[in-house]
């Protein structure tokens, strides 16, 4: 019996010894197997610089050697595809350059055409290590936009075809419209104090026709319309004789343009710058009336401005004024010596004098005698004028100055009390810190 437990447990030793080798064995192999695969990893890591699909995907524990063979394939197939769009580019172009003849729709085709060739440039600069999903979405994209781009081109050789056939219409439409030019229509004549049936009756009298018409605004006014610029001045004419009440604007063609006569010195009257201007028979020109150019600062100040403003009548045409009144200031300029401030002060003052000297018109023949006494006193009843206009400035600028006079008095007496006001608090504050001063000794 001792025998038999004595092998009994040498066995069960021995059992224990291998079971024992058995586990070490086991984890040196773990243990191996670790290692390679952390020294694979370690050798695909770098090249994988693009972002995965997915963060907790299980990463390849295949040998280098076939990672290396997939990428070499995708190389090679991502190379076809950028010839492939590379030629399709280049057909893109061929057909802009057929489509792209008009001069409006250049400039959108390039720029389209320069966005692809930068896209396929940047794709191309991309790192050839990338995963297959990221590659497959990249080419999905390119060649959406490659689709919308043949579709926009498509788009506009349509409708330039269309379009040049509507800018044609549309010009030969203008042409018709420009060669019949259109006559401004007369002003509407209006008439008050009178009825609608006499005033066609008077009308159909005059005119003995019916190319009018009538419109009822109120109870005492009506207005009458008139297509053509001589039937208007008949009408006029016609209302003229017949004493009917109405008012009417100035049509168009008989308002008198008018411009501004610069350079010349303002000693000169209107009467003679009419004078010359009509002296140098200028063609075409037909001057109505020449007034100085006045505004209100100028009115205000007493100031008389160097501008005249020329007004012609209503036949001359407008566009060879400018051109005919550079001839005029040239020759009208230097007419007279150019005049200090001091000179046209001085001209101004005579000018003045003169015209108080001057007698005043009377019922009175000149052999009277008591003409000259009659003078005298008109002169003396200015003089009296000039005077009693002096003398009323005189006491209104009195009275104003009694009035601020009164105002700062006022302002005075109400400085005073508050000084006062002021030294009492002062003397209140001075007796209350010496009665504490007081209190504490």
């Amino acid at each position: 019996m001792e025998n038999l437990q004595q092998i009994s447990t040498s066995i069960t030793n021995e059992e224990k010894m291998n079971i024992a080798d058995n586990e070490e064995h086991h984890q040196v192999t773990t243990l191996s197997k670790k290692r390679n695969i952390s020294k694979t990893r370690r050798v695909i890591r770098p090249n994988l610089q693009v972002a995965r699909p997915y963060k907790n995907k299980r990463k390849s524990t295949q040998n280098i050697s076939e990672s290396d063979d997939e990428e070499s394939s995708l190389i090679i197939e991502l190379k076809k595809t950028i010839e492939q769009l590379q030629k399709e580019i280049e057909l893109l172009k061929k057909n802009q350059k057929i489509t792209n003849e008009s001069e409006n729709n250049n400039n959108d085709g390039n720029e389209e055409i320069e966005i692809m060739d930068t896209q396929i440039a940047a794709s191309s600069q991309i790192d050839d290590d990338d995963d297959d999903e990221n590659w497959v979405t990249i080419l999905k994209n390119k060649n959406k936009k490659l689709k919308k781009a043949e579709k926009n081109i498509i788009n506009r050789d349509n409708t330039q075809k269309n379009t040049g056939k509507n800018i044609d219409k549309t010009i030969l439409a203008s042409t018709v419209t420009n060669n019949k030019h259109k006559e401004a229509r007369p002003p509407p004549i209006n008439i008050f104090e009178q009825t609608i049936p006499d005033t066609m009756n008077v009308l159909k009298k005059g005119t003995k026709t019916n190319n009018f018409q009538i419109k009822r605004m109120s109870n005492h006014l009506h207005v009458v319309k008139v297509d053509d610029y001589e039937e208007y001045k008949k009408t006029i004419n016609i209302l003229k004789d017949t004493n009917t009440q109405f008012y009417t604007y100035t049509p168009k063609q008989d308002k008198c343009k008018s411009f501004l006569l610069k350079g010349l010195d303002s000693s000169y009257d209107p009467k003679e710058v009419m004078e010359i201007i009509n002296t140098l028979e200028v063609p075409n020109l037909k001057i109505k009336n020449v007034t100085r150019f006045e505004t209100q600062r100028s009115i205000s100040q007493n100031r008389i401005l160097p501008f005249y403003l020329v007004q012609l009548s209503p036949e001359t045409s407008y566009r060879g004024c400018p051109k005919q009144l550079q001839l005029i200031e040239s020759k009208t300029v230097n007419k007279k010596p150019a005049q200090t401030v001091n000179d046209r002060q001085m001209n101004e003052e005579k000018n003045k004098q003169n015209e108080k000297s001057k007698p005043k018109r009377t019922a009175y023949a000149t052999t009277d005698r008591s003409y000259a006494d009659k003078l005298k006193e008109n002169t003396t009843h200015e003089e009296k004028e000039e005077k009693n206009d002096t003398n009323f400035d005189l006491i209104q600028f009195f009275q104003r100055t009694e009035i601020r006079f009164e105002k700062l008095s006022e302002q005075i007496n109400y400085v005073t009390d508050l000084y006062f006001m002021v030294q009492e608090k002062i003397d209140t504050l001075g007796n209350i810190i010496e009665s504490s001063k007081k209190i504490k000794t």
